[in-house]
């Protein structure tokens, strides 16, 4: 409980800091520096129909905003939709994002361009017509300081007896960004184990799969009783065996007993993501070897538009 309460302070005390260095970026800026537009997979559809929409946020030179898990400062772009009755979205898919600058503070986000992109659900009752797609995004935009922003955007979507043609653009801008999605189905099977017992709140995580070490690291997911933190030490043993240790913090009584987040391979542009949520083995390295740890079985797929 104490420890708990510790965790709010620090988050209370880091949010406060953030909202300092967010008053004094709006001293110093006018506008926004992100451009954001809606995105339709397609012009027209049919009832019962899902199709993709896409969140387009173009950031100027030098400015990020951030992915789901900003990490440890920073603000995740919310959306929130403004759909008339009969639709209905699902959730965000967001593609893989990168460490960013400074280094003693690790953060996940984006520079330049992203896309978020959500499936839209169509009623099977809707009514034939012009069918207006409204939302308003929120964001943090970072440079030397941090400005909240905001933006209404808006799509029309025909509603007819049959699905019309993709928007070619638009599609081809999309699918583009999809791949960029870390895959929920994949090969690696990928093994959690602690390196080392402890009696303080931080520990060694090992994370091991079979694959190419270049680029590997782990992203994880955001979670209200411990912290991966952003360092990674990458000590893969052999050149197909990827071995990385993270660190982490826990705020409860208790050690995870399973974590999640994104597996990184490759880089530049061979870089690729895997979601993986697995079990950490209880057991640590002996001095005998590495005991024998639970391996990872990937979530069901999710439809792909």
């Amino acid at each position: 409980m104490v420890r708990r309460q510790l965790k709010k302070h620090f988050m209370i005390l880091r949010r406060l800091l953030i909202c300092v260095g967010l008053l004094f970026g709006l001293f110093r800026a006018e506008a926004a520096h992100t451009e954001v537009k809606l995105l339709l997979s397609a012009g027209a559809a049919k009832p019962g129909d899902t199709i993709w929409v896409g969140v387009d946020l173009k950031m100027e030179s030098g400015w990020h905003t951030y992915w789901k898990n900003p990490g440890e400062a920073g603000q995740a772009t919310e959306i929130k939709w403004q759909l008339p009755p009969g639709v209905t979205t699902g959730e965000i898919q967001w593609p893989l994002p990168q460490k960013l600058p400074p280094a003693d503070i690790t953060t996940y986000g984006y520079e330049e361009e992203v896309v978020l992109l959500v499936p839209l659900t169509l009623g099977n009752n809707l009514p034939a017509g012009a069918l207006p797609i409204r939302a308003k995004v929120s964001w943090l935009e970072c440079k030397e300081s941090c400005i909240p922003a905001s933006a209404d955007v808006q799509g029309e979507l025909k509603i007819g007896a049959t699905a019309g043609n993709p928007t070619d653009e638009n599609a081809k801008l999309l699918a583009t960004w999809q791949a960029k999605v870390p895959s929920n189905t994949n090969n690696l099977s990928v093994e959690a184990r602690w390196a080392n017992s402890t009696t303080n709140d931080t520990r060694h995580l090992i994370l091991q799969w079979t694959g190419k070490t270049d680029g590997a690291d782990f992203l994880p997911d955001a979670n209200d009783n411990f912290e991966i933190q952003g360092m990674t030490e990458n000590l893969s043993p052999k050149e197909h065996t990827v071995e990385i240790w993270k660190v982490v913090k826990k705020y409860s009584s208790n050690w995870p007993k399973e974590v999640s987040g994104v597996i990184v391979t490759g880089t530049e542009k061979t870089r690729h993501g895997y979601v993986i949520k697995i079990p950490v083995q209880d057991s640590v390295i002996t001095a005998a070897g590495i005991t024998e740890t639970a391996r990872f079985s990937p979530p069901p797929p999710q439809p792909l538009w």
